[in-house]
């Protein structure tokens, strides 16, 4: 191949060739042809090329070297020819492109595009043509030139705009259920589609030709109630340039109504045409959840104004944000008077606290749901009780609240206030004619106790002369009054109006003491057992009621052996586990176990479901009160007991479950008529009874005191003053006129360092009613027995 590398000596020697050959002149005109030329080659940027078919020399200007980055003339090796250097996957056709422009008689020439090696390596994209330019005589081609041109960059922008359109339409084809369009709506207002995506078919039925070929077949698909909205949306759009996006409904060819949305951005044309890039996507689906939704919410909305509670969502704050319409048919409160403040303002005080809790409960999480009762305010004032179910929502940000319905319960509230009434009204109607019917008991034993006081009295009076005679008949007197004081302590008991003293006592000593007197009871056709195991513990318990609770069931006994037999009193240590507890209702751990046992014929089992009942007695009227074992059940359950009944044909058993009791054992009290403590001070005694007047008066005087006794208490203060000195006042508690309690508090007013004990026979309720209220002051019980009153007296006397 022969290279032509330098242009001007070929220059020279075209120009020395023209000397030979033709005058100065047309020397002269060929030389500034040559330089356009030159010129012309140069402002195109373009490499120029020569082949001479019949020689197969070859030329390449400059420039085709600077397009594959050598220097003028020279290559690598292997590289010499234009087939080294073009690329292989294009070298055939770019070589069949060239083969048939050469192959023409005329001098058409030739374009083709194929990629050409670099000097770095890469491959450039060259723009090839060429014509035949001299053929010999015979026309066949001698000569052919040309230019090579680098359109890389063009190439590659083709490229990128290629794949930048194929991941355009990649993604229209898949947009689901919906479309990307272009339309064009030229000067004269005549739509055409100049592009559609795939979707075309799914959202309307048809192929993008037919869409193509008329734009009107989609416009035919518009409901025709929609169809002016989207004309006008298009029409505005046109004219302001601005975005449009509307809502409507297709018919489409299967039948199916669908809601679609079309949004469209507007662009001049160059022809006065407008152009929309759009998108039209299938909402059916949404548009029907939110129809079904706005169609719930009306339902929703309708129930909740027809519904009978009330139904409100508050915040973690406690604020009310919704209210239903039913508060104002209930609290006369209209729903937007609530919303917006704390739902607790409008609480009664009372139930602040419960409000708070189930707050806190719902809100922490502690419990999902919660239910109360609590009382909120009327608009006219006045309170309702509301019954209420919250349930935390706060997790569900639709609600983000707890909610609660309300119901009004203040019609049920009076209804049980008037039913607790009425049962008040018809339990004491039922007691006052239990009562009556006790008239005859209580009649009959206390005409036999005043029988045998009055007698033995009497007799006691009749024999002075024989001191021994008289004082067994007074003992028989005292313990006539002693039976007395006890069916009055039954009676208090049942009514729980008894005064409890409760101490720590030895059951060894207690029990043992009773043994005698529950034989006497019995009397000799009952043979009496008592076994107590060994170190028994201490128990708390008011020892006047153990000795009524033994006595109660041994009378019992009694009358269930009319003809004889044995009742057996037991006593033993048990520690009841937790089970065993839980099914008495008691808490586990160390109790006495008392058990009292008969062998009579047993209870069936209609009277042992009620042998525990108030007023029940098996026995006939004016014979028993029915207070017994009601009087026993009273006792041990006041004292944290339990009491068991067993029975059978063999007989019939109580068992007492008492705590053990850790305290110290009380001291046992003085005897009654021996050693009783004296003292020398001076005592007011204020007791509206005569008898009982004169008889502390006698008791305290033998004792060495001075006692001035007065009636009422007005007299005791009028003489107050003349009265030196002072160190106790024993007063009644319920009095005419100024009751004990006020009499005391006078007294201290003028007399600051005074004692005082009360004395009195009424059950604690009076008493709290009369201003003695609690167990720091001193109160000593009627009935009482001289020993009592003396160690009461020295014990306050003595008293720091």
């Amino acid at each position: 191949m022969v290279v032509l590398s330098d242009p001007a000596s070929a220059h020279a020697t075209t120009v020395a060739a023209m000397d030979d050959a033709s005058g100065a002149g047309e020397i002269d005109d060929l030389r500034r042809r040559l330089r356009r030329v030159e010129l012309a080659l140069a402002a195109t940027g373009d490499a120029v090329w020569e082949w001479n078919l019949v020689t197969n020399e070859t030329y390449y200007s400059p420039r085709w070297y600077e397009q594959l980055g050598y220097r003028d003339g020279e290559l690598p090796m292997g590289f010499e020819t234009w087939k080294g250097l073009c690329h292989p996957d294009d070298f055939e056709a770019a070589v069949a492109t060239i083969n048939a422009t050469l192959m023409l008689p005329t001098s058409e020439g030739y374009a083709t595009e194929f990629r050409m090696k670099h000097a770095d390596g890469s491959w450039i994209w060259i723009l090839g043509r060429g014509r035949v330019v001299e053929r010999d005589a015979a026309g066949a081609p001698v000569l052919v030139s040309g230019t090579n041109a680098d359109i890389s960059a063009r190439r590659r922008t083709e490229h990128d705009l290629a794949e930048s359109d194929r991941r355009l339409r990649a993604l229209a084809d898949n947009l689901p259920r919906g479309m990307m369009y272009q339309l064009v709506i030229d000067a004269e207002g005549r739509r055409r589609f100049a592009f559609v995506s795939a979707g075309v078919t799914q959202a309307h039925g048809l192929t993008p030709e037919q869409v193509y070929r008329d734009a009107g077949l989609i416009y035919a698909q518009i409901h025709p109630d929609d169809l002016a909205g989207l004309v006008a949306a298009e029409e505005e759009s046109r004219r302001t340039g601005a975005v449009f996006e509307v809502e409507g409904r297709m018919r489409h060819p299967d039948g199916d109504e669908r809601w679609v949305l079309v949004r469209s951005s507007p662009r001049r044309g160059g022809h006065g045409e407008t152009i929309w890039d759009g998108v039209e996507l299938d909402i059916t689906e949404s548009r029907r959840a939110q129809l079904a939704a706005v169609e719930h919410e009306r339902r929703f909305r309708l129930m909740v104004q027809n519904f009978n509670d009330i139904l409100l969502i508050m915040d973690r704050e406690g604020i009310e944000r919704y209210v239903s319409s039913a508060c104002e048919r209930i609290l006369g409160f209209a729903p937007e008077e609530l919303i917006g403040r704390p739902g607790i303002a409008f609480v009664h005080a009372d139930d602040h606290a419960a409000i708070r809790e189930a707050m806190y409960a719902t809100v922490s999480g502690a419990m999902r749901s919660v239910t109360l009762e609590f009382r909120h305010v009327h608009k006219d004032g006045s309170w309702r009780w509301l019954e209420a179910v919250g349930t935390s929502m706060l997790n569900d940000p639709a609600i983000a609240g707890v909610v609660m319905i309300a119901r009004d319960v203040t019609a049920r509230h009076h209804a049980e206030a008037e039913r607790e009434r009425l049962e008040d009204h018809l339990r004491h109607a039922q007691k006052m004619e239990s009562i009556g019917r006790l008239a005859g008991g209580i009649a009959h034993d206390f005409n036999n106790l005043l029988t045998a006081i009055k007698g033995n009295v009497a007799l006691a009076l009749a024999d002075l002369a024989d001191p021994a005679a008289a004082r067994e008949l007074l003992e028989e007197a005292e313990l006539a009054a002693d039976s007395a004081a006890n069916l009055t302590q039954q009676l208090l008991a049942f009514s729980r109006k008894q005064v409890v003293a409760p101490r720590v006592i030895d059951l060894h000593t207690t029990i043992a003491g009773l043994q005698k007197m529950l034989g006497r009871l019995l009397g000799e056709p009952i043979a009496l057992d008592v076994g107590l195991a060994p170190g028994l513990w201490a128990v708390k318990i008011d020892p006047g009621q153990l000795e009524q609770i033994l006595v109660n069931l041994a009378l019992n006994a009694r009358d269930a052996m009319p003809a004889g037999g044995r009742l057996t009193i037991a006593a033993a240590n048990a520690t009841l586990s937790e089970t065993r507890a839980r099914a008495r209702d008691l808490a586990p751990g160390d109790y006495v176990q008392i058990e009292v046992a008969d062998t009579g014929p047993g209870m069936s089992e209609a009277i042992r479901a009620r042998a525990f009942e108030p007023f029940f007695t098996t026995k006939e009227l004016g014979k028993g009160t029915g207070l017994g074992l009601a009087t026993v059940y009273g006792a041990v359950t006041q004292h944290r007991g339990h009491i068991e009944l067993r029975t059978s044909s063999a007989g019939t058993a109580f068992t007492l479950l008492l705590p053990r009791c850790t305290e110290p054992t009380a001291a046992a009290p003085e005897a009654a008529r021996a050693g009783l403590p004296t003292g020398t001070e001076t005592i007011v005694l204020v007791e509206d009874d005569h008898q009982v007047r004169a008889l502390a008066l006698r008791i305290l005087r033998r004792l060495g005191y001075t006692v001035h006794a007065f009636a009422s208490a007005e007299a005791a203060l009028a003489e107050l003053d003349r009265l030196e000195p002072l160190d106790l006042l024993l007063t009644d508690v319920v009095m005419p006129g100024m009751n004990g309690r006020e009499l005391a508090d006078a007294v201290r007013a003028r007399r600051a360092a005074i004692k005082v004990l009360f004395s009195s026979g009424y059950s604690p309720d009076d008493i709290v009613r009369h201003g003695v209220h609690d167990g720091r002051l001193d109160l000593l019980e009627k009935p009482y027995q001289p020993s009592t009153l003396a160690t009461r007296v020295r014990a306050i006397l003595d008293r720091a």
